[in-house]
């Protein structure tokens, strides 16, 4: 039973009070605090924890006294790997686009990467993830689904594997070119 039990139960209390789902919260134990400590790492879909959020959860478990008889357990937001990112987007003739069309294709192809990186939450695409793989293969398609004129795509990056922290962008460009 053992840790399995203990994180169910912080998992349960922290998504009680934090109004997260259980599958957004991730636990380290042994933490840096010595034997018998843990930390519970938050993940939100759309922007980064911010201290007083986590302050509040910290107080819930701790002060307010939410904690198991010689627990030490603190939550902390997600730690982060940043990742500068350029896209060519070619569609196959652009003189047939007009520059609003042009500019809305453009920003709205940002909006869909920014949304994979937990930017925003205005499309349904996969996201990056703590312990996963984020596959810029995938993201192509989610692209393509979403932007038909989108003939062919070239990131810039690799796909990023993540260990216990969630990848997000430092910097995004994103240009729009002739097929």
């Amino acid at each position: 039973v053992g840790n399995y039990h203990t994180d169910a139960v912080y998992r349960s209390m922290i998504a009680g009070v934090a109004g997260l789902s259980i599958d957004r919260i991730f636990f380290e134990h042994e933490a840096p605090r010595g034997p018998g400590t843990a930390n519970a790492y938050l993940l939100l879909d759309s922007g980064v924890a911010s201290a007083p959020f986590v302050d509040a959860v910290n107080d819930y478990i701790n002060t307010q006294g939410h904690h198991g008889h010689g627990d030490d357990m603190q939550c902390y937001a997600m730690p982060e790997t940043l990742h500068d990112l350029a896209v060519t987007v070619w569609v196959r003739n652009l003189n047939n686009i007009s520059d609003d069309e042009q500019k809305r294709l453009k920003d709205g192809i940002e909006n869909l990467i920014r949304c994979a990186f937990r930017e925003n939450t205005d499309y349904d695409v996969r996201r990056t993830w703590p312990y996963s793989r984020f596959s810029f293969s995938q993201l192509g398609r989610e692209i393509h689904k979403n932007f038909p004129v989108t003939e062919s795509l070239n990131f810039s990056l690799d796909d990023i594997a993540s260990e216990l922290n969630v990848p997000r962008l430092k910097s995004l460009v994103v240009s729009i070119d002739n097929e």
